[in-house]
């Protein structure tokens, strides 16, 4: 029988959502819309009752989404951690008190540590715990390694990454830059090989990257 790709993917991601709200969170968490979103450099995001039922506008529903460019270089128990990570931004939406958008404070943080995640800036020990940006990483040992190694164990798995351009490729697929006044800090796009005058202080403007 031929298998249904999109079916298979979105399967396993419901499935591990469904057995981490068991097994990580005593099925408390409301469902969520999860889907597979490319947002720059985050693994995974949580944007809260962003859906609302077409005929009952009053019933709403949450995005859980993880970036399939992720994939590659991650293994199934990370790609796992992400999600969970975005499962516990749902757990302090609604049993919590949420900072502001994209902040992670110290309840995120110790909800994170009660699943066995900890949270870090860098992905590694050491990094600051509470942050705008924040990844994490497993704790050794705990609750999310030994319930996620039991899910891999039992036959789920990821089939699917995306495929993701080198940066080489991407440098040289692009045509245009962002130049920068060194004084005034004003900006402009253009090729590379362009010569930019700032209109203010008249000096030349530089490629921001340089």
């Amino acid at each position: 029988m031929k298998k249904n790709i999109t079916i298979d993917q979105y399967k396993n991601l419901d499935d591990a959502y469904k057995y981490f709200n068991e097994k990580l969170f005593d099925n408390k968490l409301p469902e969520c819309l999860i889907t597979l979103h490319r947002k720059g450099k985050a693994g995974g995001y949580y944007w809260h009752e962003k859906y609302e039922n077409r005929e009952n506008t009053s019933q709403k529903v949450s995005e859980l989404a993880l970036n399939p460019d992720y994939f590659k270089e991650q293994s199934d128990l990370d790609i796992l951690a992400i999600l969970v990570h975005e499962m516990v931004h749902n757990q302090q939406a609604y049993f919590g008190d949420p900072p502001r958008k994209g902040y992670h404070n110290w309840e995120f943080a110790n909800m994170m540590e009660d699943v066995g995640l900890m949270t870090s800036s860098t992905g590694l020990p050491g990094g600051k715990r509470v942050s705008q940006s924040m990844s994490h990483y497993i704790i050794e040992g705990g609750k999310f390694e030994k319930v996620a190694t039991s899910f891999l164990l039992s036959g789920n798995k990821f089939y699917w990454n995306s495929i993701v351009e080198s940066k080489e490729a991407k440098e040289r697929k692009k045509t245009r830059e962002k130049f920068c006044c060194p004084n005034c800090l004003q900006s402009a796009m253009a090729k590379k090989t362009a010569k930019l005058m700032c209109g203010v202080c008249e000096i030349h403007m530089i490629i921001e990257s340089e």
